[in-house]
């Protein structure tokens, strides 16, 4: 078998065999991160893939790896081996962001280029006799229409295609071998591996991502397809990943964490599955040796995947030195994600994140039922009443307010004179008789117009957390100011991130009020995320011509269309994605910023990389550059152009002098330009 392992300090390739035995180098790399190495089917070699996005070969005799390719865009992580030895196919975007699929001929060392970027190519599979090439490409053209505006996009668009190669009598040219590709008969979908097996193919189907989680209704499906009778079946569902044998009679499903052998038939997660009891595993751990380990992991990780070259200027070998000398120190495991926020923090770099490991586990306490309301202590009697019921939106779950469901006998300056029959009389407090009761079963209370008054008894089911419907009324708040300081004409939309709440938001608040003359977008406190640019290219679009029908009735063109001025709010707490909404809005001359000075953290990072006892570590691999070439935002921030500083003093008096501020310019906007709202203009004679 081979493995990746670690030896003196740095990552290398290694073999030893399934009996036993001691275990054997290949490679004597000083640095490097590199993936699961793949063996040639005869086993005199194997190929392996690193984290600069290279592609290596090397032989069992030990000779120096031999370098294949170099993606400059994204790793490679599907080669494979011909059955006869002599080549490798895998695939990369070596020219355009699709990528291609490629053959390596090992003898010569050529590469050859099969496809012109027709699909985004990948996933290449070898028949057992060698005759065909399978591999998956995005050819299909699903185009899913917009619910909101004329807009398009492609999901399922993925199917199985197979290349019939030459005879082994004639010579073959591999950049002509494209022209000989057809379609398998399959359903396109979201296919994400593909294996070839005597007369068979298996392949992984993953549902339609969204920007938070799967479409609901589907399961990613391990399939079989039958070459000859071209029939398609399901194999198992609901699985995270598989592994198929080399004879394709047995598949290792991972399903959580869990792992389990069943035979590679149709059908086959109906039957009683051979689940791979890992409780019987058994480790001996000395945590300082394990801390010791991860500690230095972690320094390796973002010597070798750190976006910048030269460390930010830092020796990080000094740096290591200097942290490692108080590891005899350390205590605890949070001791050590302390450390390791030290040592990653001489890097004066955004998104560099440190958390998790095996350090106990908590009590498992309940959450805390929330009421979403404003409570107000009457001082003269003691008793607690409602100031405020927060309204929430309850056509929408996640704004669903508890006190404000129909038919409920409760307003707002109602008393509540005991919780779960718990009497709420000062110096009892109500966060006191909430504390310890579980969110998810409902909660009691005794309302009345007044301490004396007839109580009611009310039944609620609460929420576990109130920030939403605070949130919403805050907006609700800022719109209601935005109305009345315009007299109607400017329009207010405030995004909380860069995810699919923000995404929700945008979608709420933007196309409602596209009537509106003018438009602030407001992104302070914004968190960040990945969909600022989905935002951007909405803002950025202009008018070309009005739309009218018979009736009289105008819209833009294009439709759904924010037409006039825009101005975004930003403060301090804008950050990542959310601080690159603002700076795309100035680079687009959009319109102006307004606020305070960002965050200052756009460089991005691919999710938490795992340490060995399941704590995690961040690895910023990507930052952001001006048209001048030179990297922007990270440790600055983005400028406003209008700075406007938010008093204490002016926001306990409630005035915000930011939004105020948006509201001015946006007005002295509208008075300069002429109006192009649709329900303002007049049609020529239609005869």
């Amino acid at each position: 078998m081979a493995y990746v392992t670690e030896v003196d300090g740095a990552r290398q390739v290694a073999v030893r065999s399934v009996d036993g035995g001691p275990e054997r180098l290949l490679t004597h790399f000083e640095k490097g991160y590199f993936f699961t190495p793949v063996f040639a089917p005869d086993g005199r070699s194997l190929s392996f893939s690193d984290g600069e996005h290279r592609l290596w070969l090397i032989g069992m005799d030990g000779g120096a790896p031999r370098q294949v390719a170099q993606d400059k865009r994204q790793g490679i992580h599907d080669q494979v081996f011909s059955p006869d030895g002599r080549w490798l196919a895998f695939s990369m975007a070596a020219t355009a962001k699709r990528r291609d699929l490629y053959l390596y001929e090992i003898a010569t060392g050529r590469t050859h280029r099969l496809g012109k970027g027709e699909g985004t190519d990948a996933n290449p599979a070898w028949s057992p006799d060698g005759k065909r090439l399978y591999f998956t490409s995005a050819r299909h053209v699903n185009a899913v229409p917009s619910d909101e505006e004329i807009d398009f996009a492609m999901v399922k668009s993925t199917g199985i295609y197979a290349i019939h190669l030459p005879d082994s009598t004639e010579i073959m040219v591999p950049e002509n071998l494209m022209a000989q590709a057809v379609a398998v008969p399959v359903e396109p979908g979201n296919i994400v591996q593909l294996d070839a097996r005597k007369g068979r193919l298996y392949y992984l189907t993953q549902p339609i991502p969204l920007f938070n989680g799967v479409l609901k209704g589907e399961k990613p499906t391990l399939h079989r397809f039958d070459i000859d009778t071209e029939k398609d079946s399901v194999v198992a569902e609901g699985l995270d990943s598989y592994s198929l044998s080399l004879d394709g009679e047995k598949v290792l499903v991972k399903q959580g964490d869990d792992y389990s052998v069943l035979d590679a038939e149709p059908g086959a997660a109906a039957a009683p599955a051979q689940r791979l009891d890992l409780d019987r595993l058994r480790v001996t751990v000395d945590p300082s040796v394990e801390w010791a380990q991860m500690f230095h992991h972690a320094w390796r990780l973002q010597r070798d995947l750190f976006v910048s070259l030269t460390m930010n200027g830092q020796n990080w070998d000094a740096v290591r030195v200097r942290y490692a000398k108080l590891l005899p120190l350390l205590g605890s495991r949070s001791d050590l994600n302390w450390l390791l926020g030290e040592m990653l923090g001489e890097l004066s770099n955004s998104h560099m994140y440190v958390g998790g490991g095996d350090d106990g586990h908590a009590a498992d306490t309940p959450d805390r039922p929330r009421l979403g309301v404003d409570w107000a202590l009457d001082r003269n009697t003691g008793w607690y009443k409602l100031a405020k019921i927060h309204a929430g939106d309850n056509t929408l779950r996640e704004y669903r307010s508890p006190l404000r469901q129909p038919g409920l006998p409760v307003k707002a300056g109602n008393y509540v004179l005991a919780i779960n029959g718990m009497e709420l009389r000062a110096p009892m407090v109500p966060d006191a008789l909430l504390q310890g009761l579980n969110a998810s079963s409902p909660v009691d209370l005794d309302v009345a117009d007044s301490p004396q008054g007839t109580r009611r008894h009310v039944r609620v089911q609460p929420v576990v957390n109130e920030m939403n419907l605070r949130e919403l009324a805050w907006i609700e708040h800022n719109r209601e100011t935005v109305d009345r300081l315009s007299s109607g004409r400017v329009g207010y939309v405030y995004l909380a991130d860069m995810g699919q709440r923000g995404l929700e938001q945008f979608t709420r608040q933007f196309y409602a009020q596209l009537n509106r003359q003018a438009l602030i977008l407001d992104v302070r406190w914004n968190g960040g995320g990945s969909v600022a640019d989905y935002m951007i290219e909405r803002l950025r679009r202009t008018q070309a011509a009005f739309n009218g029908n018979r009736t009289g009735a105008m819209d833009t063109q294009p439709q759904e269309l924010g037409a006039g001025p825009k101005v975004v709010l930003i403060n301090r707490w804008t950050g990542s994605n959310g601080e690159l909404f603002p700076y795309l809005f100035q680079q687009y001359g959009l319109g102006q910023a307004v606020g305070t000075r960002t965050w200052g953290g756009l460089r991005g990072y691919n999710g938490n990389v795992q340490l060995i006892d399941g704590g995690f570590i961040t690895i910023p691999s990507r930052a952001v550059y001006g048209m001048q070439r030179k990297e922007v935002v990270e440790n600055h921030g983005v400028d406003p152009d209008v700075v406007v500083e938010n008093m204490p003093a002016d926001l306990l008096a409630g005035h915000d002098a930011q939004l105020e501020t948006a509201v001015k310019l946006m007005i002295e906007a509208i008075d300069g330009q002429a109006n192009r709202l649709p329900d303002q203009a007049t049609a020529e004679s239609r005869q």
